[in-house]
């Protein structure tokens, strides 16, 4: 008989229409069955980014003895990426009007106003490098943002609104976008820095 935690577990992933096995990839620990729960700190972000692209408007992370620093680390970032288009994932509609050309590639949109929300992912492939071509129709040129890098990675115009993608390593798993035109606004409004990978350290020999 299946525990009933795997059993819930099974459903969450057929809920999300997500296969199981890529979470499934953590190594056992002690004699708890590990692999079956605790994901790897480089895949838990995309439950919350599947999450909130599916409806979902709240999050509880259980303290599992597979959260580490790295998992914090990664999971606030998709937090951060959150805290700039909250109010799109709250009310935004279904966008239905998008397309991926990839294999094993799927894509989630929501769309405000002019703005769009698109998360791409391929939970599936195996090998280092995937490459998709998104297509998201514009009536004028749009710049397109990676939201968990915070910076612009293109545009798209009217008269060819694609653009390629690409997820490198086993650990890349998907893009999570902004396309509009309020980035500066929204940077702003959240109080952020345009890339919070890029931090540079004080001169200590000037605070001295």
């Amino acid at each position: 008989v299946e525990p009933l935690w795997d059993q819930y577990t099974t459903l969450y992933y057929e809920e999300l229409g997500l296969r199981r096995s890529i979470y499934d990839t953590a190594a056992p620990s002690g004699s708890r069955r590990s692999a079956n729960y605790a994901p790897m700190p480089e895949h838990a972000r995309y439950y919350l980014l599947e999450s909130a692209m599916n409806g979902v408007q709240g999050q509880m992370l259980f303290r599992f003895h597979g959260l580490d620093g790295k998992q914090l680390q990664l999971n606030s970032r998709v937090f951060g990426a959150f805290a700039l288009v909250d109010d799109i994932i709250t009310t935004g509609d279904r966008a239905r009007d998008l397309k991926i050309d990839g294999p094993e590639m799927h894509v989630r949109g929501l769309a405000q106003g002019g703005e769009r929300l698109v998360l791409v992912g391929d939970y599936y492939t195996k090998t280092d490098t995937r490459t998709g071509v998104l297509t998201c129709p514009v009536k004028w040129a749009t710049p397109v943002y990676d939201l968990l890098e915070r910076r612009k990675i293109g545009e798209l115009k009217p008269e060819n609104p694609t653009i390629e993608l690409q997820l490198q390593g086993l650990d890349d798993r998907a893009r999570f976008l902004y396309i509009g035109s309020r980035w500066e606004k929204r940077l702003v409004a959240a109080g952020g820095m345009e890339n919070p990978a890029v931090i540079e350290k004080p001169d200590t020999a000037k605070m001295y």
